[in-house]
């Protein structure tokens, strides 16, 4: 592995302290046993060493975050380079929210937590790659679907502006839809059931009632670009 001289060192640092607190911290914590410490206090202690290793992992994430931060991003373009820009925006908060929860189960010995946990981070991490697809995947779509050639773009120079006036609005309406039901299927897979609530009369009232106001400005804007166009044909003759 190419490290400098001074990350070997700090890495081996690290490693040393993790070393000496999870080892020499275990034996101390089993060896009350052997003094006489009674059942109660020596699982206080085991919580107390695990808490101590959850908050030197935690504080070895937050001194990496922006060295992290520039590894995951690296210089790759397209949706692979879109993913990673979003991944090194947030890993240390997934790190953190990851390594707390994971004490929390160990701690209060939650039944099948730990393959919860699992699963939880597998489908979310499937999920949020998915979306970045789909938003990058429409994007094109939509930016190719309204493209005006070039040829037209010459021989009416307004055409292209006025034919894509609202196409940055209908962008980041679709963004925003595809976030939505990302955070919805996010729920679902933390066991939330956010997909669920989309088929109870109160999220149907509301997907109805949303649907409807859209198509009531779209129409809107037909009527008003048709007006627009009429008036001002009739104007420049």
């Amino acid at each position: 592995v190419k490290l400098t001289d001074e990350t070997a060192n700090y890495l081996y640092l690290w490693l040393r302290r993790f070393s000496i607190v999870v080892l020499y911290g275990y034996f101390t914590v089993q060896s009350s046993r052997l003094l006489g410490v009674p059942s109660e206090a020596h699982a206080i202690l085991v919580k107390l060493l695990g808490f101590v290793i959850a908050a030197m992992a935690l504080m070895f994430v937050m001194q990496n975050r922006k060295e992290a931060e520039r590894w995951i991003r690296g210089r790759s373009a397209g949706v692979v380079g879109s993913l990673r820009k979003r991944l090194a925006e947030i890993w240390h908060v997934l790190i953190f929210l990851f390594v707390v929860a994971t004490y929390m189960i160990w701690a209060l010995d939650v039944p099948g937590g730990f393959e919860f946990m699992l699963r939880g981070a597998g489908l979310s991490i499937v999920i949020i790659a998915v979306s970045q697809v789909l938003t990058a995947v429409l994007r094109t779509l939509i930016e190719r679907a309204f493209a005006v050639s070039a040829d037209l773009n010459a021989r009416f120079p307004g055409l292209e502006e006025r034919a894509n006036r609202y196409l940055p609005i209908m962008r980041t309406t679709a963004k925003y839809v595809i976030y939505l039901f990302t955070a919805l299927s996010l729920m679902q897979a933390w066991g939330l059931s956010g997909l669920d609530w989309l088929s109870t009369s109160a999220g149907q009232d509301l997907i109805g009632s949303l649907l409807t106001i859209l198509l009531v400005i779209v129409i809107a804007l037909a009527v008003w670009e048709i007006m627009a166009g009429t008036i001002e044909r009739y104007l420049n003759t």
